[in-house]
């Protein structure tokens, strides 16, 4: 019983571990830019382990709407990705938060690229 409890605990230091480094290698791939940022991303499990992921493919005006506030909640996003186009767009690296508590899930523009 006691072992339990301390590979448990153990278990969960070496995931915080994990889960950290990930982080700062996330923070590198950002800096080195999109191309960089999207590899990592294809690469490690990041969405499922920090929370992190890449909406590509959004349009100039539909991130002008985001960025003056007119497109405030995801879904909207989603639709105006759908029904915009453009000769210039950005990508979003977006922080994914689940609430088990509230049943919501929040999403925060982390950085925005364009391309």
């Amino acid at each position: 019983m006691v072992a339990d409890v301390i590979a448990t605990q153990e278990a969960h230091k070496i995931m915080n571990d994990v889960r950290e480094y990930n982080k700062l290698l996330l923070e590198n791939a950002k800096i080195q830019g999109l191309s960089k940022l999207r590899l990592f991303l294809d690469t490690t499990r990041t969405n499922k382990l920090i929370g992190f992921r890449l909406i590509e493919n959004i349009p100039h005006k539909t991130h002008c709407k985001v960025m003056s506030g007119q497109i405030k909640v995801f879904s909207e996003l989603e639709q105006s990705i759908r029904e915009e186009s453009s000769d210039k767009y950005y990508a979003y690296l977006l922080q994914v938060i689940d609430n088990p508590d509230t049943e919501r899930i929040t999403y925060i523009i982390d950085s925005a690229y364009d391309y």
